[in-house]
């Protein structure tokens, strides 16, 4: 293996786990947001939680969603050239 290729895998792993945090985080921000809404809505705590982890787990699919795409696609052109 070349020193491009372990640069480029390097690259592509640190890329990844990026991607990984900056989903997580927006989903983490999307439950407390719903948490918080539901609060001063007047719901009660357990089904404030409950919303929350809701919106957590369906944002954090859809992100992995596009960010399962979006590597495809960047794996694609990558290794394409």
């Amino acid at each position: 293996m070349s020193t491009s290729d372990t640069e480029l895998k390097q690259s592509v792993h640190r890329s990844l786990i990026w991607s990984l945090v900056i989903a997580f985080v927006i989903s983490l921000f999307a439950a407390l947001l719903t948490a918080c809404v539901d609060l001063a809505a007047g719901a009660h705590v357990m089904e404030s939680l409950k919303s929350a982890w809701g919106t957590f787990y369906e944002v954090a699919t859809l992100c992995m969603l596009v960010l399962t795409v979006f590597w495809a696609v960047r794996m694609a052109i990558i290794f394409k050239s």
